[in-house]
């Protein structure tokens, strides 16, 4: 039996590795021992195979024992969103139907974790074609919010099983994609970490599109020192180095400005979620931090233009259209009626409305001269209930709701970052969104880790999901999963 604790830092695993190779089938027997005794009945992945993770433990073994250069991430577990191509593991994008070979082919960030000797523990499960913020998927299932004990709560999406592959115990961190919150929303539900990037600062070939204008490559983590390891090593891959130690180093608290953005990233939200959020900015302001209420005109502005033109069904429904046609016979009713939507916009017409789209973003985020980050809460309600879920209007205004703040930052090309910050009324994770200017990761990845620094790691700060029950009681009518 494998006696490896599951929150170990990934440095700390590096370390293990780097003194003793074997290290690496303690992480397999880890790895293949969680899988063995998850409890939800909807896996987290779409491709897994012991034999696969046994045959590369033995590979990046052989390779330590023969003395080849170790990168900073060779041996680490890490899940990959099945958008991203990955030789010799089918990819389907949500979908029942297996995707042709050419997106099988892995493409620079995928390219760069197998150079590093990652151990890739599988492709996880994500929503149709990427689309929406609640992780539903009628075709494999939806994995169970980790952290409702009575009541079957929805991941999160589009990265579902990303986060759910962390939790599980089977990844210590994830690789998901997010187009309007699709790595944030399931971080914040699950308990993680999650960074998205800048958009443009990763390539993204070999990805399966959702809409190429605001698609961005993401990490879901359990701490923000993971975030940062994962990202500089990453980060430093693509631009053709080794990094064997993050870039980012704690900001002092002292010197941080967090602007508290226009209240309609604030208002409607839920009480307990505000008040978690309010005690965790309460806490940073203790601690020399300041804060500063700011206009975000911004941010209406942007969600004013989303409001009014479907650019994510639309570039969704002309892909499927041109490039899988045969697809469409095997999508969800749910996944058919956002084509449809977009298919309402014609091509000039959605190309018209991009480029003025362009002209918001090329006048700049003008709160940045401000403050360092933007900060607000990630998602504004409590995890659904999949019960909620099952109508299609209900859907459609819960998920909007879900992605109501997260999207901001992908209209804005903004980089962002949630954070766990405590537990709300029913004993489900809050997360704090920062939002920092385009390619300003190390800055809000160095914020962030004095923050978990001096406050606590979300294991501190939240338990863990099978703690959380207590104090909680059951519903009445309720079933225990």
């Amino acid at each position: 039996m494998s006696t490896l604790s599951n929150p170990t830092a990934l440095s700390e695993l590096a370390a293990c590795l780097r003194h003793e190779t074997r290290f690496v089938y303690d992480i397999l027997d880890h790895i293949l021992e969680r899988r063995a005794d998850a409890t939800d009945p909807v896996s987290p992945y779409t491709g897994w195979s012991a034999e696969r993770l046994v045959a590369s433990a033995e590979s990046i073994r052989h390779a330590l024992r023969l003395g080849n250069p170790i990168g900073p991430l060779t041996g680490l577990p890490i899940s990959i969103k099945d958008l991203y191509g990955f030789p010799g593991l089918a990819t389907y994008a949500g979908t029942p139907t297996r995707l042709p070979p050419q997106w099988e082919v892995a493409g620079p960030i995928v390219a760069a974790l197998i150079k590093q000797g990652a151990l890739i523990s599988g492709k996880t499960l994500s929503g149709e074609l990427a689309l929406g913020g609640l992780g539903l998927n009628p075709h494999w299932g939806t994995p169970s919010n980790p952290w409702s004990h009575f009541l079957r709560r929805v991941p999160g999406g589009s990265s579902s099983g990303a986060g759910a592959s962390i939790v599980e115990g089977t990844a210590w961190a994830a690789l998901g994609t997010d187009t309007g919150g699709s790595v944030r929303v399931p971080a914040s539900y699950h308990g993680l970490v999650g960074l998205k990037l800048t958009y443009g600062r990763w390539p993204m070939m070999g990805v399966v599109p959702l809409a190429s204008m605001f698609d961005s490559p993401g990490l879901l983590t359990r701490t923000v020192s993971d975030a940062a390891y994962l990202f500089s090593s990453i980060d430093t891959a693509l631009a053709g180095g080794i990094q064997k130690v993050p870039i980012a180093q704690p900001t002092p608290l002292a010197r941080l400005r967090i602007g508290i953005g226009s209240s309609r990233l604030w208002d409607d939200c839920d009480a307990t979620i505000l008040t978690v959020c309010d005690d965790f900015l309460t806490e940073l302001g203790a601690l020399g931090v300041r804060l500063i209420d700011v206009a975000f005109p911004e941010s209406t502005n942007a969600a004013q233009h989303t409001r009014e033109h479907s650019f994510v069904a639309a570039e969704c429904e002309q892909f499927v259209r041109l490039e899988l046609p045969e697809l469409r016979t095997h999508l969800s009713r749910t996944t058919l009626n956002i084509l449809a939507e977009g298919a309402t916009l014609r091509d000039q017409e959605v190309l018209a409305r991009q480029r003025r789209f362009g002209h918001l973003l090329q006048r700049g985020v003008t709160v940045f001269d401000q403050v360092d980050l933007v900060a607000c809460p990630t998602v504004t309600a409590p995890s659904p209930t999949l019960a909620e879920v099952q109508d299609y209007d209900r859907y459609r205004s819960l998920n909007s709701a879900a992605l109501r703040n997260t999207v901001i930052a992908n209209l804005l090309g903004l980089c962002a970052l949630t954070l766990p910050v405590g537990l709300d009324r029913h004993g489900l994770p809050v997360g704090l969104q920062l939002m920092a200017p385009a390619g300003a990761e190390a800055v809000l990845l160095s914020a962030a880790l004095a923050m978990e620094q001096r406050l606590g790691i979300p294991l501190d700060r939240l338990g863990c999901p099978e703690r959380s029950a207590a104090g909680h009681q059951a519903p009445e009518n309720s079933v225990r999963l």
